[in-house]
């Protein structure tokens, strides 16, 4: 089992992570990795704790299915649609041919 100390270090109470990546990666990869990075910069483990799973999304640290659909159903995504696709999308929904072609 993976563990999140074994993932990095302590040096000089600063937590540096150890993250091996793949010598070579795709560019969507490499943009990815580096996003992670970004994310772990503050994330910083307590020294005086073992290590524990925990689903912050659930009160009980347990994952759950319906935990997590609830969590994404609940999440707040806006997506702004360019205009010119609602335009040719409301044409679209206009036009006269029958529905079973």
């Amino acid at each position: 089992m993976v563990t999140i100390f074994s993932m990095g270090f302590w040096e000089q109470n600063n937590w540096k992570w150890r993250l091996d990546w793949p010598a070579s990666m795709q560019q969507t990869e490499a943009v990815e990795a580096e996003a992670l990075a970004v994310l772990l910069a503050d994330v910083k483990p307590v020294q005086a704790r073992a290590d524990r799973r925990k689903w912050v999304p659930e009160s009980s640290g347990q994952f759950t299915v319906r935990s997590t659909y609830s969590f994404l159903q609940n999440m707040d995504v806006t997506n702004v649609i360019d205009t010119d696709v609602v335009c040719a999308l409301k044409k679209l929904w206009l036009n006269d041919v029958p529905s079973k072609v």
